[in-house]
């Protein structure tokens, strides 16, 4: 496969990624839910899909990242196994069954999980989650498609959004009495669940973050929403996640409350001093220049044409301990394992939340 570098990719960056070593990012399911994407045929610009295609892991950090890379001329590939001389990026260890002992380095993507110890390099998408020396981190991307907010709105505060599958959003801002407080108060909450809407800020005034996982799954997290809520031009007011403060400013870019009625305290100031909503506003669209497509795909051209490289032509992966049959059916078993353990405690405790009570100062 031949491609060319696209001219508006930096000069270092088109450096870089003539320098890349063969790439494939591996999905076990391609066949099945990609089937355009088949053989080496240029994909359609990321755009053309609707954002609905890319809410499983799978097709974020795999199909998505391959798109990405290759609509930016980059020569990589898609596969449904890992391949022997090339570096493979994977998401789910259930395909390390296909991979032989001539399989080159396994990039393993840990995302929301815990450790992950199948890949010969892992990628966090948090820098307070990485923990060893073979581990890089690498943001989350964007929504695709994302809707920025209309400039018309001006600094008008009524639309407040929350983004998100109702399981991951805070009980306490699901609850009809936060609501009520907040249409007390003369906003309205808008509540983004569908997969659909999570990219349109068009309407919306001020985004709420609030997360209800335990703090150990948090400890994990992207800051997608706070970098969305930058890019898209809409003041963002979050709980205390770590992810957040490694990217952000609280208060200056972003706003930060730890109860329902801190939040609403916020919104208030922000509705009553457009001084203080643009100013947020304009340090946020500075600051997502950092964490924006373009930063993210720099990124992974450094991976890659980096520590990537170095470990294929290295041969440092040679060594790995799951390269017999027995080793990956025990790493995929265990991996199961964990995650059953995983999300039971956050079911549990999310159980919990929605035993309590809405309270304006809690």
């Amino acid at each position: 496969m031949t491609a060319e570098i696209d001219a508006r990719t930096p000069t270092h960056d088109r450096e870089l990624a003539t320098a890349l070593p063969p790439v494939v990012f591996v999905s076990s399911r391609l066949q099945s839910r990609w089937p355009e994407l088949a053989g080496d045929a240029e994909p359609p610009p990321l755009a053309r899909f609707p954002s609905t295609r890319f809410l499983v892991l799978e097709d974020i950090w795999i199909v998505s990242t391959y798109i990405r890379l290759r609509n930016a001329g980059l020569p990589v590939r898609v596969s449904m196994r890992p391949e022997a001389g090339a570096v493979n990026v994977v998401c789910m260890p259930q395909v390390l069954r296909e991979a032989g002992p001539g399989t080159g380095p396994i990039v393993a993507i840990r995302a929301d999980r815990p450790a992950t110890h199948w890949g010969d390099l892992v990628l966090a998408q948090n820098a307070a989650g990485l923990r060893r020396h073979h581990e890089w981190l690498i943001d989350h991307w964007p929504q695709p498609n994302l809707i920025h907010r209309n400039e018309a709105r001006g600094t008008r505060v009524e639309r407040i959004g929350v983004f998100g599958p109702l399981s991951s959003i805070f009980a306490p801002i699901q609850d009809s009495r936060f609501r009520a407080e907040l249409q007390r108060h003369g906003f309205e909450l808008v509540l983004r669940t569908d997969g659909a809407d999570w990219n349109d800020y068009s309407d919306i005034d001020v985004q709420l973050a609030f997360r209800s996982p335990p703090r150990r799954e948090l400890a994990t997290k992207p800051a997608t929403k706070l970098v969305q809520s930058w890019i898209a031009g809409v003041p963002a007011i979050t709980g205390f996640e770590p992810c957040f403060r490694t990217v952000g400013r609280a208060g200056i870019d972003y706003l930060e409350a730890r109860t329902p009625g801190e939040a609403i305290a916020l919104i208030e100031r922000l509705a009553s001093d457009p001084d203080r909503y643009r100013d947020i506003v304009a340090r946020g669209r500075m600051r997502s220049a950092l964490h924006d497509e373009s930063s993210v795909l720099r990124q992974w051209i450094a991976f890659l044409s980096g520590p990537a490289k170095t470990c294929l032509e290295s041969g440092c992966y040679r060594g790995r301990r799951w390269t017999g049959r027995i080793a990956i059916r025990s790493r995929v078993a265990g991996f199961r394992l964990r995650n059953l353990v995983y999300r039971e405690s956050s079911r549990i405790y999310r159980r919990m939340q929605t035993s309590q009570r809405f309270h304006p100062e809690r």
